[in-house]
């Protein structure tokens, strides 16, 4: 299963859509992640910081700017052991609109299969990510860049690295992400056969938790609300 955490209010657009929209990676909430997807002299560190270099940067800053990534937790690690982000509290409160959103719960084969049956063009990748010291990832030929073709090339070898590496500061929560890099600003793809059930937060208010119940009503979605007992907090289906 993959997990996708957003507020109430949001959740009801997506599934009436029947859109859930990718993020401009420049738009993601974590300033060090859009300062390294800008600081291209990192991730190709033959291009040095200097005026000369200057040509390539509005190449490579337009790529990222053209970079959509849609994010997810997934329920199984690195070692392959099952973990859970519902039960995770730092979940709720980094993306869960601190204990008062909710969270989409998708099946992880149907999700793959719908992002390659979407994508038609352009750059795209989907897995999980890695967590490490984000050290400058690869070599290039600075003499090649002039070269018909050759920033695309450079661009389309380091995509995979660019956007699936993070910090290991962030190495509990087991992110897992699509990423496209196309002409398409509004990349989206279909929600509705995806979904597994509908979870809220303990804290979502009286009104949402009403609108969540009559929504799930009307498309047969399971839902549940989280609930701490005996010091632990667990999902609770709700019966409609």
């Amino acid at each position: 299963m993959l997990y996708h955490f957003t507020g109430c209010e949001n959740l009801l657009k997506i599934i009436l859509s029947n859109e859930l929209r990718f993020s401009r990676s420049m738009n993601l909430d974590d300033p060090f992640e859009r300062r390294r997807y800008r600081n291209y002299s990192d991730w190709v560190p033959q291009i040095p910081q200097t005026a000369p270099a200057a040509k390539y940067l509005g190449y490579f800053n337009s790529r990222v700017d053209l970079t959509n990534i849609l994010c997810f937790f997934d329920n199984v690690n690195k070692r392959n052991e099952t973990v859970q982000p519902l039960t995770d509290l730092k979940m709720w409160s980094h993306y869960g609109k601190s204990h008062k959103g909710c969270c989409i719960v998708v099946n992880k084969e149907k999700t793959i299969d719908a992002f390659k049956k979407d994508v038609k063009e352009g750059i795209s990748d989907y897995g999980k990510v890695e967590y490490n010291e984000l050290k400058n990832y690869e070599h290039v030929l600075m003499s090649s860049f002039d070269q018909d073709g050759y920033k695309d090339m450079v661009f389309k070898h380091l995509f995979h690295s660019l956007f699936f590496n993070k910090a290991t500061y962030y190495s509990g929560e087991n992110e897992y992400r699509f990423v496209i890099n196309n002409d398409n600003q509004g990349f989206a793809i279909e929600i509705q056969p995806l979904v597994e059930r509908i979870v809220i937060a303990e804290n979502a208010a009286e009104t949402d938790i009403k609108s969540i119940i009559a929504l799930c009503k009307l498309f047969k979605f399971e839902v549940g609300k989280m609930v701490v007992s005996n010091d632990k907090i667990e999902y609770r289906q709700i019966a409609i």
